[in-house]
């Protein structure tokens, strides 16, 4: 017995590659089944606004750490005033530094990199490249070569016809 039935290979270990942060896709590197190493760049979002962020960030680090230093000098010169500031300007000065750690932190998850070696599959690029996503958003995923099966699609009727003993060729 024989039977014509379309069939679809489904990964059984794949790693699923989603949207770390929300924003537009701007580039994918690499293409739909290709071959991907550990650490290779699959794709990136448009970091314009966040990189702007960014660097607005690390100069009000920069005044905020400024500010800091001229009130620890003045301190040091005896300015009761710039005791009384000196612990808000602290706070000031951490705040910023946890922001601009926050922007840096958000830069650098703009670009995705492959975790695992395998095979990229997601549908066509240009499905994706100017694409707004959500944070969680599933992008692709990352198939183990050497782990795979064969779903077939077979009418039940056909499937009852079938000797459970027979050879099935794809």
């Amino acid at each position: 017995l024989s039977v014509l039935a379309p069939a679809e290979i489904i990964p059984l270990n794949s790693m699923i590659i989603r949207a770390p942060i929300d924003g537009i896709i701007q580039n994918i590197y690499v293409k739909p089944n290709q071959e991907v190493k550990s650490g290779l760049l699959l794709f990136s979002f448009d970091d314009t606004v966040i990189r702007n962020e960014y660097e607005i960030s690390k100069k009000s680090l920069e005044l905020a750490l400024a500010e800091y230093d001229l009130a620890e000098l003045k301190i040091l010169t005896g300015d009761e005033k710039s005791k009384d500031n000196i612990a808000v300007l602290k706070a000031q000065k951490e705040r910023k530094s946890a922001e601009t750690d926050y922007m840096a932190a958000l830069l650098e998850r703009s670009r995705v990199y492959a975790k695992k070696s395998g095979i990229a599959l997601f549908s066509d690029v240009n499905d994706w490249v100017g694409k707004p996503v959500m944070v969680g958003e599933k992008i692709m995923s990352i198939a183990d070569m050497k782990s795979a099966e064969a779903e077939i699609h077979l009418p039940v009727s056909d499937a009852v016809n079938l000797d459970m003993g027979a050879e099935v060729l794809i």
